[in-house]
């Protein structure tokens, strides 16, 4: 997979992939705020973040971590490699 995103509709070059973690989260006021809520439960520290994209009713964020380790072990975290779906997204500003 490539190490960049690139916006379909502008041809901008968004967050790398490689070494990110991505979730998805509901887009609503808060929900992002819930879900770092989270991570700060398990004394895990957030270095980079960017929502990359809306979709329907969710919001796609790409994120890193000082504890990748933990940060995989919250329910619905993934390596950004592995969200084959992120590739070609539109960006939202």
């Amino acid at each position: 997979m490539n190490d960049q995103l690139s916006c379909r509709a502008c041809g901008s070059q968004m967050a790398p992939i490689n070494g990110s973690l991505h979730v998805s989260v509901p887009d609503r006021p808060g929900a992002l705020a819930d879900f770092l809520k989270t991570l700060a439960a398990s004394e895990i520290n957030v270095t980079a973040l960017r929502v990359i994209a809306r979709r329907g009713d969710e919001a796609h964020v790409l994120f890193s971590v000082d504890r990748v380790d933990a940060a995989i072990e919250i329910p619905g975290v993934k390596h950004a490699e592995d969200v084959a779906d992120l590739v070609g997204v539109e960006c939202i500003g």
